[in-house]
């Protein structure tokens, strides 16, 4: 088949290369999003910690940062004043944990109990302070 005939088995083919192209290249571009989510997420974890750490060195009573913690949908995270952990729970089930080289001593969030607080989805600015409560607010840890 020589000119018009085999024009239009030329452009099916074609465009069945290209949806196969483009679905393959989509599949690709979720896994690297996913990954990049999972990623940032630790890494916001990490931060935390760090940012705990930074001011127990300054060992200045009293001293506070504040920390944005963004929870993508279908993670959460979890301040445990027991165990003196951070975990965040991906996607996936896997739980990501990190040891604070501190005691949490007060925890001040909406979803709390005696032991630990869990933040589900959403954008927070905690407030990290080093010391005894005295006049706790919102969305506030406290440490020794």
């Amino acid at each position: 088949m020589h000119g018009l005939e085999g024009m239009p088995l030329r452009i099916t083919a074609s465009i069945v290369l290209v949806a196969v192209i483009v679905s393959i290249g989509f599949y690709e571009l979720n896994i690297y999003l996913d990954f990049k989510q999972q990623k940032d997420f630790k890494e916001s974890i990490v931060d935390a910690r760090q940012a705990i750490r930074t001011l127990q060195n300054l060992g200045d009573v009293g001293s506070f940062s504040s920390l944005d913690l963004k929870v993508p949908n279908g993670f959460n995270v979890t301040f445990n004043n027991k165990t003196d952990t951070l975990s965040g729970t991906l996607k996936s089930g896997e739980v990501f944990t990190v040891n604070l080289t501190t005691d949490l001593s007060y925890m001040q969030f909406p979803n709390c109990n005696s032991n630990y607080c869990t933040l589900g989805p959403g954008e927070y600015e905690i407030r990290i302070i080093y010391g005894t409560p005295d006049n706790p607010k919102d969305y506030s840890l406290y440490f020794r």
